[in-house]
């Protein structure tokens, strides 16, 4: 979360997208699943740095921060990758592949576990892809003619809400939970994302989850008041 929460110019650098860290990431998937598939976390470092070298490009980022190394450009392939290149990874991503991947002879899962993985990676792929949205702002949007953002952010919720609370899973939901409720404008829709990040909050007892939520209700209140632009902008 920390990095969603924070204005490009006033975090230090993010991690860099590389062939490597895909590497680490899915090795890190196998050893221990922290609720993001791999391939879409990567692609979120893909967003984060991207949003970076936009704030670095309109020399907006901290003067205390080093310029970035040519090691780090040559490295960080992806950056060559356009808005419209993010977007088609994002929809190529199959969760019900990955939830069945994820079941091995060595650790199998039943069919309730497989279906609940399959519900949050559907989940963190469409939180995904508003964030790259809302990031990266395509150039041709027509290029995809997808769901609204506001329709997806609703599936998000139905999504995140399959998940029980006492499931181990259920911990995994920060992220795509925020993202949806940043996008909700219904007063119901934001009773439920106060309810998920309350019941997290029992859960977890994490200060991120407060930030979240503190966030939130700034961003909504915003919206209430003809400002979504500008609050969305500050958070994104």
């Amino acid at each position: 979360m920390g990095t969603t929460l924070a204005k490009p110019y006033k975090i230090s650098r993010p991690i860099f997208p590389s062939a490597i860290s895909l590497n680490h990431l899915k090795r890190s998937e196998k050893m221990s699943f922290l609720g993001c598939p791999a391939d879409l976390l990567y692609l979120i470092l893909v967003v984060n740095w991207q949003c970076w070298l936009k704030a670095q490009a309109a020399a907006t980022t901290s003067p205390f921060q080093p310029p970035i190394s040519e090691t780090e450009l040559s490295l960080a392939t992806p950056t060559a990758m356009g808005a419209n290149s993010i977007i088609n990874e994002i929809h190529t991503f199959d969760p019900v592949s990955w939830s069945l991947k994820t079941s091995t002879t060595a650790t199998p899962h039943s069919r309730s576990d497989l279906s609940k993985r399959t519900r949050l990676a559907c989940a963190y792929k469409s939180a995904v892809f508003i964030y790259a949205r809302r990031v990266l702002r395509p150039e041709n949007p027509a290029h995809h003619p997808s769901v609204p953002i506001a329709q997806l952010a609703a599936q998000v919720i139905a999504d995140i809400r399959t998940i029980p609370t006492r499931d181990p899973l259920f911990k995994c939901i920060v992220w795509p939970t925020f993202i949806s409720g940043a996008e909700t404008r219904a007063p119901a829709q934001r009773d439920v994302v106060r309810s998920l990040l309350r019941d997290l909050w029992l859960e977890l007892r994490s200060e991120n989850i407060a930030n979240a939520a503190s966030v939130l209700e700034e961003i909504w209140d915003g919206a209430d008041r003809g400002r979504e632009g500008e609050i969305g902008r500050a958070h994104v």
